[in-house]
């Protein structure tokens, strides 16, 4: 592990990597914690979390993707193909009436 540190590349992508995770779990909690504040229910807040974690019961197929294409091919396609809409995509888009109390919009709460 010691002699991967030394190289300058290995530590920008661990770095990257690593608080692109600690993101995406935290935004798994707050998923969850944000389902159960707008509906009460711990059934629709699991389901969130599971929503957004059980596609990590795909990582063995990822694994062996990974052992029969070109990696650094696969990583910069999954990096792209992770990237977000473009800023015109939710213009359409429009909040339900009931997510907007929990917002502050519909009240006039914007503190």
């Amino acid at each position: 592990m010691r002699e991967l540190l030394r190289h300058r590349d290995f530590r920008l992508i661990l770095a990257g990597q690593s608080l692109s995770m600690f993101g995406d779990w935290t935004l798994l909690l707050v998923f969850g914690i944000w389902g159960k504040s707008l509906t009460g229910s711990n059934a629709i807040a699991g389901l969130m979390i599971f929503a957004m974690a059980g596609p990590g019961l795909l990582g063995p197929l990822g694994g062996l993707l990974a052992d029969r294409v070109r990696r650094r091919h696969l990583m910069v396609t999954l990096n792209v193909l992770s990237l977000p809409p473009p800023p015109t995509a939710p213009a359409h888009w429009r909040p339900s009436p009931r997510l907007r109390p929990a917002t502050g919009h519909a009240t006039g709460d914007h503190t």
